[in-house]
């Protein structure tokens, strides 16, 4: 079932990467194809500029050549812009259309031009006219088709960039709720999971760190090779069975949820405390010295001092060790485990020594009553281990 569940995760994560990453490369290749549309209308418009550049600096030979002014310069530029128009290579970038009859124009045109050019020879030869004029009315004509049909070859390529846009923009837009529905979907997921990791670390009766969190807590300080002066201690109940077996489980729990919450309120200061099941809990601070510890069970004492006044039949009663890793030459924490441990049994049984826990039923409360010795001196804030020495249990 965990292998499956394991699975199950390795799978998802895996497909949130591929999603993410494929978003990734289609917003690339999209921009690419951006610049690329750029370039291409970009050359669309120079080759129609090109093809009226020639149309009418061709006119403007013939009439400077009618003039009796040679512009020799002019005929070389448009016989280059008209080979350009057709091979695609020269100065000026141009691109011709990938079109057969954009091509079969151009051929024509550059024939005429052929014939025009002679007839300019001829005239600058011969001074006559007559050809000149008229090849060049016939070559106006022709590059204005070649103008025009550029014009119509650009409209069309236009017309499917356009189609192209609107296609880009609807997968843009479903790229866009597909990455939305996987932030969402994410977001979902990870309160999910911090919310199942809260669930695994938290007792859910008491609000406080459950065992694999005490688990947890004990393994980082086993890793740690000199303990920060270090206080372990260990609380049981004294009196939950006797509230089991006598009102009940119910309020068994309820006994262990009241004595948790002033557990917490004593503790936050310090440190880490936490359930470490049934009716044991276990603490852990750092820096810590026989006058903070003291000072922390008192703490403990009056909140348990004032919880016994304000509902006087249902009272809890505690047994309590701690020990120190400064007041041990060589200190682990199993060590502090062990001697915390022993020195809570200890507390308990003299607690049974004194007067035994009797529990009378009162409406629908109950009432403890703690034993008149070791129970009043504990809960008047006396010290926990007032008669040991530092490795004694």
């Amino acid at each position: 079932m965990g292998v499956s569940c394991q699975g199950g995760r390795a799978i998802k994560i895996f497909r949130r990467k591929f999603i993410v990453i494929t978003l990734f490369l289609i917003l690339i290749l999209l921009n690419l194809l951006s610049f690329y549309l750029a370039t291409v209308v970009s050359g669309d418009a120079r080759v129609m500029n090109y093809t009226g550049i020639v149309r009418g600096a061709t006119q403007r030979l013939v009439k400077m050549e009618l003039m009796g002014r040679r512009n020799d310069g002019l005929l070389a530029e448009i016989d280059e812009i008209i080979d350009e128009l057709i091979s695609g290579r020269g100065p000026h970038g141009l691109d011709p259309f990938d079109d057969d009859a954009f091509r079969e124009r151009m051929g024509e045109l550059q024939g005429q031009w052929n014939r025009l050019k002679d007839a300019i020879g001829d005239e600058r030869r011969t001074g006559s006219f007559d050809d000149l004029f008229a090849l060049s009315e016939t070559f106006f004509e022709t590059a204005n088709s070649v103008v025009f049909l550029a014009e119509q070859l650009s409209g069309q390529r236009t017309d499917r960039i356009l189609s192209l846009k609107v296609v880009l923009i609807a997968v843009s837009g479903i790229l866009a709720v597909v990455f939305l529905l996987h932030t969402v979907e994410a977001r979902r997921l990870y309160k999910r999971n911090r919310f199942l990791a809260e669930k695994a670390m938290v007792d859910q009766m008491t609000t406080l760190p459950n065992r694999w969190s005490c688990d947890l807590q004990v393994k980082k300080y086993r890793e740690i090779a000199r303990l920060p002066d270090l206080m372990c201690f260990v609380v049981d109940l004294n009196n939950l069975k006797s509230v089991n077996d006598t009102l009940g489980h119910e309020a068994g729990d309820r006994l262990i949820a009241s004595f948790a919450r002033i557990l917490m309120e004593a503790a936050e200061p310090y440190g880490f405390v936490g359930r470490n099941g049934g009716d044991e809990f276990l603490g852990l601070f750092e820096n810590f010295d026989r006058e903070k510890a003291g000072r922390f069970y008192g703490e403990l004492c009056e909140g348990v001092n004032r919880h016994n006044e304000a509902c006087g039949n249902f009272k809890i009663s505690f047994a309590y060790g701690a020990a120190l890793s400064c007041e041990m030459e060589t200190a682990s924490i199993f060590n502090l485990m062990r001697i915390a441990d022993q020195r809570m049994y200890a507390d308990k049984i003299d607690a049974k020594r004194g007067n035994p826990v009797s529990v009378e039923i009162s409406g629908s409360g109950s009432k403890a009553d703690q034993p008149k010795e070791n129970g009043d001196q504990k809960q008047q804030g006396g010290h926990p281990y007032p008669d040991r020495g530092p490795d004694e249990p």
